[in-house]
C-alpha cells in the first residue's frame, strides 16, 4: 500500500505513480483445480488425505465466526509442490456470522448452496460447497452443476460411480448435498471425525 499521507488519492496521476497492490503468498502447487485437470478422479488415499486438509482448514474459518461462502476448487491452494499443505484462499465473499447466520450479496453460482442464492447463509452452506467439491473430486461430475442442468434435484449416489468409497463416507457427502440445510452435517468436526477413521487404513 502507499504511505497513509498519500491516501484518499487526490488524483489520478498520484494512483498511478502508487498504486494499490496485494502481496499473496505463493502456491506452487497449485489449485486442486489443476490437480484433478491432471489427474482426473483421485484414488481413495489421496481424497481422504486432502479431504481431511481441506475440511481442517475450513474449521478454521468456521471457528473464527467466518463463512466461506465461495468454496470451489479454485481456491483450494497447494502450500508445495507435494501438494501437502492445503490453504483457502479468496476470502472475497466470505461473511462474519451474525447469530450463527449472515447475509449474501455475492457468491459463485456453481458450488453455492441453493439457499445462498435466497440470500441467507451458515456453515452448513459451506458444507454444501465442500460436499459439492468432495463428489466432484471422485467423480469429476459436480452435483450442483448435475442439478442446474438437470432440473432433477436427486444428485446419482457416489456409490454408483466409485463402489470404492465407505459406505459411512459416501453417505457422509450425500448428506452433505442435501437441499434442505438442516439435513446436511451440522458442523465441519462430524466431516472430520468420519473421514478420519479411514485415513491410512
Amino acid at each position: 500500500m502507499p504511505p497513509d499521507e498519500k491516501l484518499p488519492y487526490k488524483s489520478l496521476e498520484d494512483y498511478l505513480s502508487e498504486p494499490p497492490y496485494v502481496v499473496m503468498e505463493f502456491m506452487e502447487g497449485g489449485s486442486l483445480r489443476d490437480l484433478m485437470r491432471e489427474k482426473g478422479p483421485l484414488e481413495l488415499n489421496e481424497f481422504l488425505r486432502l479431504a481431511y486438509s481441506i475440511t481442517l482448514a475450513l474449521s478454521e474459518l468456521h471457528k473464527a465466526n467466518i463463512v466461506h461462502l465461495d468454496l470451489k476448487p479454485e481456491n483450494i491452494l497447494f502450500k508445495d509442490r507435494e501438494r501437502r499443505i492445503v490453504k483457502i484462499g479468496d476470502l472475497g465473499a466470505a461473511k462474519i456470522m451474525v447469530g450463527g447466520k449472515s447475509y449474501v450479496s455475492q457468491f459463485s453460482i456453481a458450488y453455492a448452496a441453493p439457499e445462498v442464492s435466497k440470500g441467507i447463509a451458515d456453515v452448513r452452506s459451506d458444507i454444501y460447497s465442500l460436499s459439492c467439491i468432495f463428489y466432484e473430486m471422485l467423480t469429476g461430475i459436480n452435483p450442483h452443476i448435475h442439478r442446474l442442468s438437470s432440473g432433477q434435484a436427486v444428485v446419482p449416489l457416489i456409490t454408483s460411480y466409485r463402489p470404492d468409497v465407505p459406505p459411512e463416507i459416501a453417505s457422509l457427502i450425500m448428506r452433505g448435498l442435501e437441499l434442505n440445510p438442516s439435513l446436511r452435517p451440522s458442523s465441519t468436526n462430524e466431516i472430520l471425525a468420519a473421514l478420519s477413521k479411514f485415513m491410512n487404513s
